[in-house]
């Protein structure tokens, strides 16, 4: 349906402009005429005042139609000419007022209460033949915005620019589309500087030459990638580079404390109108050249429940006072503070292993950390093993709680 709504606006801007210089013989009329149009398939959409102006061939046999369509939020200008050209000269769409037909229409894949702002506007030339309209079309939209509260989302600073080919049939061959967005704000989570460029036919494959955002302290770059607008399905691959540790450690109150230092790694992203996002796996390391700290989310026993408080140098059946023989654990001390979030580890190695869920889905993410106390101590090196298990897509959206399952290993030189 929506690669349906697509075709159907460029031919309608191709048609209006270039169906009044199909006949090769220019009629020798002069004068206009005007009506309204409704759009059978948009409901709610308002009438169209249509309005033709016709100018009959001079002496030289040259003769021109001007065509215009209006209606709240829409406004096209087009000329033919008896040369067999068209041209569009002002084309406008008010996207904050047609978005609820289309909407309504099912004529675009998108949320029920998605609410666009913006004016998008189109211009262009080309020819009229026996086979139908061919030439370009130029599109840009500046300054819009667009949100959708049920999916909790918002995109602000939104700008298109590109070049649309109308072939043959009505066939459209995308040159260059590039969608830029100032700011995203989902799932809690801000981004800014989206970029993303097509390029492709409709109908056909259109190629995502280029995406990127800047997030989460570092950038996020998606492989280019493939997909067919009648059938749009994803799956790509993400390179994440310099994300702020601190920034990712807020997403997981309940594992972190607070953190420093920057993250890199591979994702592996698949999507379908069907199914939604569904993370397919990855994994991510602390960047070697820069220095990382982390401080654990308050767990009691977490290092310190399978070691003793005080090392016992004499039998039990002595039965001496239990302070007699039996000095403190110089490691308890720092490990308790470590296991209680009052202690900083220095990062040696941070590792994190993302699965997609398996029949069972025992095990979705492995972090592995090997640290050191920040603080000189008894305890030179401290390293663990984190398996979260459950669904990897509500790990990711909701970092570890309740509904993640934590199995902590965890050893001390």
């Amino acid at each position: 349906m929506l690669r349906r709504c697509r075709c159907s606006l460029f031919l309608l801007l191709a048609v209006a402009a270039g169906g009044l210089a199909a006949a090769p013989l220019w009629p020798p009329l002069a004068g206009e005429v005007s009506g309204t149009a409704q759009w059978r398939s948009l409901a709610g959409a308002p009438p169209v005042a249509w309005r033709v102006q016709l100018t009959p061939p001079d002496q030289a046999g040259a003769g021109r139609a001007t065509a215009t369509l209006q209606a709240p939020g829409f406004n096209l200008r087009a000329e033919g000419t008896t040369a067999g050209k068209w041209r569009v000269t002002e084309g406008t769409v008010d996207l904050a007022a047609w978005t609820r037909p289309l909407l309504a229409a099912g004529a675009i894949a998108a949320p029920a209460d998605l609410a666009v702002e913006g004016t998008l506007r189109i211009a262009g030339e080309g020819e009229w033949t026996s086979d139908g309209a061919t030439g370009r079309l130029r599109v840009t939209l500046d300054g819009g915005k667009a949100s959708s509260a049920a999916q909790g989302w918002d995109a602000a600073g939104i700008s298109l620019t590109g070049t649309v080919d109308l072939k043959a049939g009505g066939s459209l061959e995308i040159e260059s589309l590039v969608l830029q967005v100032a700011s995203v704000q989902a799932a809690g989570i801000a981004g800014r500087d989206l970029t993303v460029e097509l390029a492709g036919s409709v109908p056909g494959e259109v190629t995502v030459r280029r995406a990127e955002i800047a997030i989460l302290g570092g950038t996020v770059r998606v492989q280019p990638f493939a997909v067919d607008p009648a059938r749009p399905e994803i799956r790509a691959a993400a390179e994440l580079a310099g994300l702020s540790l601190g920034e990712v450690a807020g997403l997981v109150p309940t594992a972190l404390a607070a953190a420093r230092g920057r993250l890199e790694g591979r994702i592996e992203i698949a999507w379908s109108e069907a199914t939604g996002f569904k993370p397919q796996g990855g994994a991510l390391r602390v960047a070697a050249d820069t220095p990382a700290t982390i401080r654990l989310a308050s767990t009691p026993g977490f290092l310190t429940q399978h070691l003793p408080e005080r090392i016992k140098l004499l039998p039990d059946w002595l039965r001496l006072p239990p302070t007699w023989f039996a000095p403190v654990n110089p490691a308890y001390g720092t490990l308790q503070k470590i296991e209680l979030g009052e202690q900083d580890l220095t990062v040696e190695q941070l590792r994190v292993e993302l699965y997609p869920d398996g029949p069972a889905g025992a095990r979705s993410a492995t972090v592995e950390v090997a640290a050191r106390p920040a603080a000189g101590s008894a305890v030179e090196r401290v390293s663990f093993t984190v398996n979260v298990a459950g669904p990897l897509q509500q790990v990711l959206e909701i970092g570890l709680d309740e509904r993640a399952r934590l199995n902590f290993n965890a050893n001390q030189k």
